[in-house]
C-alpha cells in the first residue's frame, strides 16, 4: 500500500486489517478513533505514536495505560489538541512524558473517564500551553482545586477556557431492615 499523504483526517472503526497501515498515513493530522472491544486485543494503539504529524487525537470508549499514553504523548510531538470520552485511565503522570518534558497541548479533554481523581490536577498544571481544558464527569475537584484552574490562573497562564461538570452522585443504596 503506497503512503497516503492528502488524508489528513480519519474517523476509525473497528477494522483490524487496517491497524498496520495506520502509519502509512504520513500527514494525518486529526484522528478520532472509536473503540468498543477489549483493550487487550487493540491494534490501533501502537501505531498511533507513529503519526508524527497528528495534531488533533480522540479516543472514546478504551482503556489507556499510562505506558501506551506515554508512547503517544513521545510519539506525536505536534500533538496541541487530546480528547479522551470515557476511556479508563491510571492517572495523568503521562500527560508530561515527551522527550523534552513540555508538552505542546492547547486543549484537553476528558469526558466521563474513569481513574482520575483531583490528585491528577498536578500533571495538568504542567501544561502550560494549555488554552482550553474540559473536565466533565471525570473527577470531583474541590473549589480551591477548580479556583486553580480557573482563567486566569497564575499555574496555566495561557489558559482561556475552563469547563468543569463535577461527574454524577451515586445514588446511596439503603441496607433492607431485617423483619
Amino acid at each position: 500500500m503506497a503512503q497516503l499523504p492528502s488524508l489528513t483526517e480519519l474517523v476509525a472503526g473497528i477494522d483490524p486489517a487496517a491497524a498496520p497501515h495506520l502509519p502509512l498515513l504520513t500527514q494525518l493530522k486529526k484522528l478520532s478513533f472509536f473503540s468498543d472491544y477489549a483493550q487487550s486485543s487493540d491494534p490501533f494503539l501502537p501505531f498511533i505514536s507513529q503519526l508524527h504529524q497528528l495534531t488533533d487525537l480522540g479516543l472514546y470508549d478504551c482503556t489507556l495505560n499510562d505506558e501506551q499514553a506515554a508512547r503517544i504523548m513521545t510519539g506525536c510531538k505536534h500533538l496541541t489538541s487530546l480528547a479522551l470520552n470515557s476511556v479508563r485511565l491510571e492517572g495523568l503522570d503521562w500527560l508530561n512524558s515527551g522527550e523534552s518534558n513540555e508538552s505542546m497541548l492547547t486543549s484537553f479533554e476528558l469526558a466521563g473517564c474513569d481513574g482520575i481523581d483531583a490528585s491528577d490536577v498536578i500533571s495538568i498544571h504542567a501544561l502550560k500551553s494549555l488554552q482550553k481544558l474540559t473536565l466533565y464527569g471525570s473527577c470531583r475537584l474541590d473549589e480551591s482545586v477548580r479556583q486553580s484552574l480557573t482563567p486566569p490562573s497564575p499555574l496555566l497562564p495561557n489558559l482561556t477556557s475552563f469547563e468543569y461538570d463535577a461527574p454524577l452522585e451515586e445514588p446511596e443504596v439503603e441496607a433492607e431492615e431485617e423483619v
